[in-house]
């Protein structure tokens, strides 16, 4: 990983504080892409109604309609600050404890439910032919 994209991680984790708003939602769009390292199990499907479903370790994405919002090229997705799925459940889970503690400061707690996490998630696949696909997702609560 060059220093350069380990900057811009680390960057981005300290400016996801400020864009929490008091519902709880993370306001700014999360960039993730599952094969920028070896390190993750993925599984991918389309369901009988179109949607792509993205398993990336234990966590599940699905897409609406199965197809990318955009196709970008690799020099394009350089310029995105884009976290692996470890930094994703790491934003997640100090959102989730940050709200639980202000909820017991004010006397109510308000539990989030992985959709409810972040407005936005983009995730980002790379194609053998070198181009990238991003697709808006929703992060699916799954119940064991």
């Amino acid at each position: 990983m060059s220093r350069i994209k380990l900057i811009g991680y680390l960057s981005l984790l300290f400016l996801l504080a400020p864009l929490v708003n008091v519902k709880g939602q993370v306001n700014e769009p999360i960039h993730l892409s599952y094969n920028l390292t070896d390190c993750c199990k993925v599984r991918k499907n389309i369901d009988n109604s179109g949607k792509k479903h993205f398993f990336i370790e234990d966590e599940h994405f699905v897409s609406d309609n199965g197809e990318p919002a955009a196709t970008l090229s690799s020099k394009q997705l350089d310029e995105i600050p884009v976290i692996v799925i470890l930094d994703f459940l790491e934003v997640a889970d100090q959102e989730m404890k940050r709200l639980i503690e202000n909820g017991e400061k004010a006397g109510t707690i308000k539990v989030l439910f992985n959709d409810q996490v972040f407005d936005k998630i983009y995730l980002y696949e790379k194609t053998e032919t070198g181009k990238v696909k991003k697709y808006p997702v929703i992060w699916i609560e799954e119940i064991e």
